[in-house]
């Protein structure tokens, strides 16, 4: 009785062990000390156990209540803590694990996004939480289509270089992204093809808003790009084959700059607003009647260029999504209670 005593209160140390290792893998700390230790104490748990499996069952040494009760519990919590442990490895649906690459691919940058390589050595796995993802977005090597394939809603600001970068990539749609208050280019994009730029706000970055390298057949659809230091958009030399139309380019120093081929800057029915555009509108249907003359080498056109950005402009970096409707709803909500009690006085 007294190793089946001493058994259960091992059992319950155990138990009460497991407990706060498993909150904090739900709250993603990484404690892989804590996470040896806690094995190494279930192994030796169940090696007493099975050593001393004739002294710890209570059929082998008698029926009596206390060794039935000290024997039932010892397994229940043993049983517990064993399955906390495992479950505490399946709840990182909303993390991306990192692992090592080749060298080779590594050195090439053609690895499969959440994979990455440290002084060309393979490491341990890396996690990175929803909010760091939010900071910054690099993409590298990601072929595929879909909404697999997509960064969406994020707000993105405030990182030392890039707010979203993409890199050796086909078929990423980047969507509905507030891209703000970056030290170089608000989305920088190299070697990605077929990607898809829509409903993205890209403003107040320090170098362009969007810079492309070497990359063709990407889709830039009613984006507002706003107030960046350089350029709003660069194309290089080997850009081609893009499709640009109802974005608005707003207050940049200079809106666009087209240096590649065969660039498309209208769709053939509409193009883009462009806020330094000066050309009339005279048959009314919000399409000026000249071309806008884009920079670059290659005299690219907008032959369709609006004469309002499509929709209305959203809010800058930081601003709150339906606040003049909230303020409304607010206000007239203040009329209808002043009204109400003005009705119940002139009762009386």
């Amino acid at each position: 009785m007294f190793l089946l005593e001493i058994y259960f209160t091992l059992t319950l140390i155990i138990f009460i062990v497991t407990i706060p290792f498993y909150i904090s893998r739900v709250r993603e700390f990484r404690s892989v000390k804590s996470q040896y230790s806690i094995l190494i104490l279930l192994i030796i748990m169940y090696t007493i156990f099975a050593v001393n499996f004739s002294v710890l069952t209570p059929g082998s040494i008698g029926e009596s209540f206390d060794t039935i009760l000290f024997s039932s519990l010892s397994q229940i919590l043993l049983l517990f803590s064993v399955l906390l442990f495992i479950k505490s490895f399946y709840l990182f649906d909303d993390i991306v694990v990192l692992k090592p690459p080749s060298r080779y691919r590594a050195r090439k940058c053609i690895i499969e996004i959440g994979k990455v390589m440290k002084k060309e050595r393979k490491k341990h796995k890396f996690f990175l939480s929803l909010k760091d993802l939010e900071r910054h977005m690099f993409v590298c090597g990601t072929t595929g289509s879909g909404k697999s394939n997509t960064i969406l809603e994020n707000n993105v600001n405030s990182n030392n270089k890039y707010g979203i970068q993409v890199s050796k990539s086909k078929g990423i749609d980047i969507e509905k992204n507030l891209i703000y208050n970056n030290l170089k280019d608000g989305l920088f994009i190299v070697i990605s093809d077929n990607c898809e730029i829509i409903n993205n706000i890209i403003e107040n970055n320090e170098n362009n808003g969007i810079t492309t390298y070497a990359s063709h057949d990407d889709l830039y659809i009613r984006n507002v790009i706003r107030n960046n230091l350089k350029l709003g958009i660069s194309f290089d030399l080997a850009q081609y084959s893009n499709l640009l139309y109802e974005n608005c380019f707003i207050e940049n120093t200079i809106n666009a700059q087209d240096n590649g081929t065969d660039n498309q800057w209208d769709n053939g029915i509409t193009g883009n607003y462009w806020d330094v555009y000066s050309g009339s509108d005279t048959d009314g249907n919000g399409i000026g009647d000249v071309p806008y003359n884009l920079a670059g080498s290659v005299g690219s056109q907008d032959n369709f260029p609006l004469k309002k950005c499509p929709g209305s402009t959203p809010q800058e970096g930081g601003g709150i999504p339906g606040y003049n409707l909230f303020l409304l709803l607010a206000i007239l909500s203040i009329v209808a209670i002043i009204l109400r009690k003005k009705k119940k006085m002139s009762k009386f």
